[in-house]
């Protein structure tokens, strides 16, 4: 028997040396309080080290009445609460150390028995690194957050089950309507009407397949307005390198796309411009040619006879042939021309009975001249073209009666105007205006209009460079041409030619002057002060 209860001695003596040993080489500070009184019994070393005391002048004394202690107004109802449930918590627990210093701690008490009496152990973790990386993880997300919400482009963030997770500020400006907390689905909320499966080729649904980044461009409706949107995707992994979501930014080019397309058919017609011009001087040096032997052979013939009768057809067809490269020249601004102040409303004024002629009986002519505009410089035969070629087109688009309107006026463009039409100088510009209330035309026919050889009318009816004319030169006045059109509510033409300073010579164009009355009023003629 004394073997027994000396070797349970021994086993004793060993359990207690392993606990002394653990509780002094803790990397946690430990309390052994009195669970009655609230004195402190022991201490180990990394709660000394931590708070800056010694062993002695802690233990023996009330918690409550410690330095790191005494300024928690409520220890003692802590320590009466503990006494009741026999465990108690504090995540953010602020001590305060022997130099003053106040040091953030994670604070776990609980009651237990030893040798029949209770007592209180208190471990105490220091949690000021982790309340550093803490911070400094919450200030790296809120700057990252701040990133994306000051770029210009829609962010968001999407779950493999195609639900939106984030959404940056300029994504929620581009869809108000979508909430993140109700997690939405991306395909029925970024969409309207929203659908009910994924949109065909959509970046985030092949990025979620293949894991790779794609990129694609999709028009969307939104409130009542087709919208034109750049999207590319990238794929979020985790460490196991499996894709667990998927970044899509988005980016509005509808703007940008309708400048491109501008820009395009400026290009195009520049480049046909070019061409034309080339044929129309290789064909008007042929039809030099044929003028040429086609009045010498007129020469050798006699003048009543049939071979006098073909030549004259052959002699007008020539003719009429050089009406054509002169509208090939004037859209390729090529033509010459022999620019000059002029007077826009006195040009308008003298070919108002030619354009009387041309437009038909059915429909009337009305003329509303602006008062004291400044002069333009260019070729008032130019000028002469872009009146007939837009007055016969109105006049082909009205169907039984109908009125063409034309107007003028001062106007000032700005540097915003002139960025979105290339050629022009923003200053102080005369607007011609030419209207109709004929048919009208659809977005496909308006967006091809100042294409050369582009015409609706029927085989063999026109050429399809009236208006490719127009706008030649237009630009080869500096100018600039706005059309505004819709089916069944006719068309309107702007034309803006740029001021000049100088004085007005007072007379236009001679040969035009003998044409024409010079009151330049008819019948048919409606002039509207």
């Amino acid at each position: 028997m004394q073997q027994e209860n000396q070797s349970a001695i021994e086993t004793l003596k060993a359990s207690e040396k392993r606990y002394r040993r653990l509780f002094e080489s803790a990397q946690d500070g430990i309390l052994i309080v009195d669970a009655h009184t609230g004195k402190v019994d022991d201490a180990n070393p990394f709660i000394l080290a931590l708070m800056g005391y010694s062993h002695e002048e802690i233990c023996g004394r009330d918690l409550w009445e410690l330095g790191a202690f005494k300024d928690i107004t409520s220890s003692k109802a802590a320590f009466r609460h503990l006494q009741d449930t026999h465990y108690i918590r504090y995540e953010n627990l602020p001590l305060r150390t022997r130099k003053g210093a106040l040091v953030a701690v994670e604070f776990v008490s609980n009651v237990y028995l030893v040798d029949d009496k209770k007592v209180i152990q208190c471990n105490i973790r220091g949690i000021s690194d982790r309340k550093r990386l803490e911070a400094s993880l919450a200030q790296s997300r809120e700057k990252m957050r701040s990133i994306l919400d000051n770029i210009n482009i829609g962010v968001a963030l999407i779950s493999p089950e195609m639900t939106v997770l984030e959404l940056n500020r300029k994504m929620c400006e581009l869809f108000p309507d979508v909430t993140v907390g109700k997690r939405p689905v991306c395909y029925r909320f970024f969409n309207d009407p929203g659908g009910m499966e994924a949109c065909p080729d959509c970046p985030a649904v092949k990025t979620l397949q293949d894991g790779r980044g794609h990129e694609g461009v999709r028009e969307h409706l939104r409130e009542g307005k087709t919208h034109t949107y750049r999207m590319v995707s990238s794929p979020v992994r985790n460490t196991a390198g499996r894709v667990t979501a998927v970044i899509e930014m988005v980016e509005d080019i509808t703007e940008r796309t309708a400048l491109e397309s501008r820009l395009r058919q400026v290009w195009k017609l520049e480049s046909t411009g070019r061409l034309a011009g080339g044929v129309a001087h290789e064909y008007n040096n042929m039809l030099s040619v044929i003028l040429g032997y086609a009045e010498l052979a007129m020469d050798k013939v006699a003048p009543d006879g049939p071979v006098s009768e073909d030549l004259q057809e052959i002699i007008s067809a020539a003719d009429r042939s050089t009406q054509i490269t002169r509208q090939l020249l004037a859209f390729s601004r090529n033509q010459v021309i022999a620019p000059r102040l002029i007077d826009v409303n006195t040009v308008v004024k003298k070919i108002l009975k030619t354009l009387t002629h041309l437009i038909g009986k059915n429909v009337d002519l009305v003329w509303r001249p602006g008062k004291e505009l400044n002069p333009v410089l260019m070729d008032a035969t130019q000028l002469d073209q872009v009146l007939i070629n837009l007055c016969v087109n109105a006049s082909d688009a009205i169907s039984g009666m109908g009125r063409i309107t034309i107007e003028t006026g001062p106007a000032a463009l700005d540097q915003t105007f002139c960025s979105d039409h290339g050629g022009c100088l923003p200053g102080e510009y005369i607007r011609l205006t030419v209207s109709d209330d004929g048919c009208g035309m659809d977005v496909e026919t308006r967006d091809r209009l100042f294409d050369p050889f582009f015409t609706t009318k029927d085989v063999g009816l026109g050429t399809g460079l009236g208006l490719s004319t127009v706008y030649g030169i237009v630009k080869q006045s500096r100018g600039a041409i706005l059309v505004y059109s819709r089916p069944g509510e006719g068309t309107t033409f702007e034309i803006y030619l740029p001021c000049q300073k100088g004085q007005i010579p007072s007379r236009i164009h001679p040969a035009f002057d003998q044409l024409c009355d010079p009151s330049g009023r008819t019948q048919r003629v409606t002039y509207d002060h």
